[in-house]
């Protein structure tokens, strides 16, 4: 089986340690609990998102430069890690 290896662009997190090219932005290893999302439902957006909860690592480690709405609005300050934001 044939392992496909990943270009991240940076600030992702992932629950292992995948093969490939990563940025120092990027979380490894992070587990589910330390992770801590909400459930997935209705934030504010036409579709379904999963919140991080105020203890996650996502919260505020999103990239810097990215300013763009989120999918369930905009934001101020650092974007979260993921479609939607917590504001």
């Amino acid at each position: 089986m044939q392992i496909d290896e990943l270009t991240s662009l940076g600030f992702n997190i992932f629950s292992d340690t995948p093969t490939g090219t990563l940025l120092s932005s990027d979380q490894l290893n992070v587990d589910s609990s330390s992770l801590d999302l909400l459930l997935l439902s209705y934030n504010g957006g036409t579709t379904r998102t999963i919140l991080p909860s105020l203890n996650s690592l996502a919260i505020d480690m999103g990239n810097p430069l990215d300013n763009s709405d989120a999918q369930n609005g905009s934001f101020t300050g650092r974007r979260d890690v993921g479609a939607a934001e917590t504001c």
